[in-house]
């Protein structure tokens, strides 16, 4: 699964941008409420991803070697959203809408899913920089090619064959 940002970053791209802002007003109220604070709608979704971090750590997807649940937190720890050199928000990663993904920004973000993928459980990142997009494809371990699961991330040896 992967994580959720935290989306007090959605006020820094709507910020200073008429569309957006109306646009997520309109699909959002708690967006414009001043009582709901950065910190409230930040503290809402670290709650979130607490919840997403206690399912894998529950174990209970991890009883047999066909199926499990991992945590790809890579998004938990961004509060920037993507910027131009000049410190600018990035909108070229986002749809028309301002908040989705373009193509752009599933691109780039799709290559630290991958990389968040092969490191291993209780390894993984939790902060990218979403404004550099010239990070590279990591290749699994080889001492474990696989997609890390919290079994193999533990011992990755009785997995391999000869």
């Amino acid at each position: 699964m992967t994580g959720m940002f935290d989306m007090r970053m959605l006020r820094q791209i709507d910020h200073d941008k008429y569309f957006c802002d109306g646009l997520h007003v309109f699909e959002c109220p708690c967006e414009k409420k001043s009582s709901f604070t950065n910190d409230d709608v930040s503290h809402a979704c670290h709650l979130y991803m607490d919840a997403q971090q206690e399912i894998q750590d529950s174990g209970m997807f991890d009883t047999t070697d066909d199926f499990t649940f991992v945590l790809q937190p890579f998004f938990n720890g961004i509060t920037i959203p993507p910027l131009k050199p000049d410190g600018e928000v990035n909108l070229d990663w986002f749809a028309p809408d301002c908040f989705h993904f373009s193509k752009l920004g599933h691109a780039n973000v799709a290559k630290h899913l991958w990389n968040n993928i092969v490191q291993p459980v209780g390894s993984k990142n939790t902060v990218v920089n979403l404004s550099d997009p010239t990070i590279p494809l990591n290749c699994p371990d080889t001492s474990c090619p696989f997609i890390r699961t919290t079994k193999n991330s533990a011992d990755c040896s009785k997995y391999m064959t000869k």
